[in-house]
């Protein structure tokens, strides 16, 4: 009883291993948010072209079609205009993904081989089509950018500010299956084949 009293005099409540796993889940996604919207404004700056919002941005990147504009942006010789698959998006609104969708991947993939981004970094075209580690492929983009740091980036608004205005998307986000639950303990696993 004593202690409860104290407890409630301090202001400080003690918090049950759910309420504690429910904070830590909501900090990893908060991160991940954070981290979608600033490769979100830095490919933004790159295609001058808008995007959608963070909580929409995986789903927008699994045709490729936003990916391989972005190696046209900075490698145009290995990533042609031409050579995108559904630059406009129209089938991809029609019908839904197509496995052809997978060529814009491997685009971009080829351009970041041929800028010389190491190969740690590259996520799988599964990774990416297949939504199995989106979380890789957000870090491959800040890869990219702090690579390609001549590509018009600029920030004019802190993240942190946009995404805590938004708490609703932090909540909603938290509770979305996948891999974004697990964001911290996510590890850029190294591709083996490169490793000898």
């Amino acid at each position: 009883m004593e202690e409860s009293a104290a407890q409630s005099r301090s202001g400080y409540e003690r918090l049950t291993a759910e309420q504690m796993d429910e904070q830590r889940v909501q900090s990893e996604a908060y991160q991940y948010l954070c981290r979608l919207e600033e490769a979100k404004r830095w490919m933004e700056a790159c295609l001058q072209e808008q995007l959608p919002a963070p909580t929409e941005l995986e789903e927008a990147l699994r045709n490729g079609v936003f990916l391989a504009k972005l190696g046209h942006c900075f490698c145009p010789r290995t990533v042609p205009l031409r050579k995108i698959y559904d630059p406009d998006q129209q089938r991809y609104q029609a019908q839904g993904l197509q496995f052809r969708h997978t060529d814009n991947i491997n685009h971009w993939r080829n351009a970041m081989v041929e800028v010389g981004l190491p190969a740690i970094f590259h996520p799988e075209t599964t990774d990416i089509y297949d939504k199995k580690n989106m979380p890789r492929a957000v870090y491959c983009i800040h890869a990219l950018r702090s690579q390609q740091s001549h590509c018009f980036f600029q920030h004019s608004q802190n993240i942190s500010e946009i995404i805590q205005s938004d708490s609703s998307s932090v909540r909603n986000f938290s509770r979305a299956p996948g891999p974004v639950l697990h964001f911290l303990s996510c590890q850029i696993r190294p591709d083996r084949r490169f490793l000898s």
